[in-house]
């Protein structure tokens, strides 16, 4: 699924397939609706998805915005599946803001997302948010709570639990996927700056979570989240930088996406200037500032 630059294409909302069996030009989806909702006007496609998901965007019969994740149906090569639906009722006076996929996790269309909307307001330089917790095994999306924070990445566990970064470098526990919490609970905060869908990945070790995460400003290091699993409060929160082992290359680079290689302590994480790095995380020490906690490869040289 892919556009091009052509104006009359993209005009005309239309979304095209490529055969990777064939290696040849498909066919062309022109999307014309947004799942149950008259549109009256203004059909747009705002962006289609690495897995898969495509954002639309009209006003419907009272000019009211009316945004819709769609989900491509190869079955009937088109995106009649619906996922999650926003209307004048959930956003009004917001715009949308983007949606955030966790690392990894970019191309699964099973994977939990959140979209997340924004009103700013001009005279105070303010922003506030709607985010919305998206699975695509529903077609309802849970409201987190409304506030000034920006997501940048999010993990759900195991059992649920919801774990929050904003852009300003806070851990939020937000309550589980089942049920949201009313508000967030603050566990660290270590005042660091990350763009939305920033570098978060986990690991556990079978007692402790570690969520290493990359801050925006290339030079800084790798940061380290750690507490124990299932934790929904910042007792036992520990945070350390890593500049060696995995993150010997990483603290120079800005990470633009990775790929699990084969296990999830092995990953491919692809950089903006700096390349491709294969890097190992030793689990049990993975918020260790040592050479124990795993490797890297040098730029370019990766093994699959």
């Amino acid at each position: 699924l892919y556009f091009t630059n052509d104006e009359d294409e993209r005009d005309a909302n239309q979304v095209l397939v490529f055969d990777t069996s064939s290696l040849t030009a498909g066919s062309t989806i022109t999307v014309s609706n947004i799942g149950a909702t008259t549109i009256n006007s203004g059909l747009t496609i705002k962006n289609l998805y690495a897995n898969s998901m495509l954002m639309v965007y009209g006003l419907d019969v009272s000019d009211k915005a009316v945004y819709e994740l769609q989900k491509y149906k190869s079955t009937a090569d088109d995106f009649s599946d619906d996922v999650a639906a926003f209307t004048s009722t959930d956003i009004e006076g917001y715009s949308l803001e983007g949606v955030i996929q966790q690392t990894t996790k970019e191309n699964d269309i099973d994977a939990e997302i959140i979209v997340s909307f924004v009103d700013y307001n001009e005279s105070t330089k303010t922003s506030v948010y709607k985010h919305f917790l998206v699975e695509s095994t529903s077609t309802n999306p849970q409201a987190l709570p409304d506030t000034d924070v920006q997501i940048a990445n999010f993990y759900i566990d195991s059992t649920g639990k919801i774990y929050i970064l904003t852009s300003d470098g806070i851990l939020y526990y937000a309550g589980t996927d089942s049920t949201i919490a009313t508000s967030y609970t603050e566990m660290e905060d270590i005042s660091k700056t990350y763009e939305p869908n920033a570098f978060v990945y986990p690991i556990n070790d079978g007692t402790n979570i570690h969520l290493i995460t990359k801050p925006t400003t290339k030079s800084y290091p790798l940061y380290v989240f750690t507490f124990p699993s299932g934790a929904t409060d910042g007792s036992s929160v520990l945070t350390e930088s890593i500049r060696y082992g995995y993150g010997e290359y990483l603290d120079s680079a800005s990470i633009v996406g990775a790929l699990q290689n084969g296990s999830p302590n092995n990953l491919f994480v692809a950089t903006h200037e700096n390349g491709i790095f294969d890097i190992s995380i030793t689990a049990a020490s993975a918020n260790e500032n040592t050479d124990a906690n795993g490797n890297s490869s040098i730029s370019e040289k990766y093994t699959f």
